[in-house]
């Protein structure tokens, strides 16, 4: 469904899946096979993955980003072993008064962006047409 090259270490590329798996190649090995992949045990997503991004705060390198339409935003660190998931928040879906008494389930993220001038802000899309200010220092709070 979506890829995207680390900034600065060009081997390696991260994917998401129509399953909701993410992986990381590095492009330089022979085999096909990822060297990072999440699965059902470490909370891999539950619908498709519409984005990957490398994190752009360059003191944390090796760690992206996922969106999906199960609503959930996901940092995925690259450990020695393994792909350590953590959810940075679930996108709400509400009525039509933008109410917390009005939730009614988990909105379908589609795509985010950072700020380039902010590293802890970015925006997110939904299928439901709507953008979200999103901010990474207060975790579940958006606009």
């Amino acid at each position: 469904m979506c890829l995207d090259w680390h900034p600065s270490s060009p081997a390696l590329l991260a994917a998401g899946l129509y399953d909701g798996t993410v992986l990381v190649y590095d492009v330089r090995n022979k085999h096909n096979k990822p060297i990072y992949e999440s699965t059902v045990r470490t909370q891999k997503h539950t619908d498709p993955v519409w984005q990957v991004r490398w994190n752009p705060d360059t003191d944390k390198k090796f760690n992206f980003y996922s969106i999906s339409s199960d609503g959930r935003v996901m940092n995925w660190s690259l450990m020695k072993n393994k792909l350590e998931p953590e959810e940075v928040f679930r996108l709400k879906l509400t009525g039509e008064k933008e109410e917390e008494t009005s939730f009614i389930g988990l909105a379908c993220g589609l795509c985010f962006d950072f700020n380039k001038f902010d590293n802890f802000s970015f925006l997110v899309g939904t299928e439901e047409g709507k953008i979200h200010k999103c901010s990474l220092a207060y975790s579940g709070q958006y606009q």
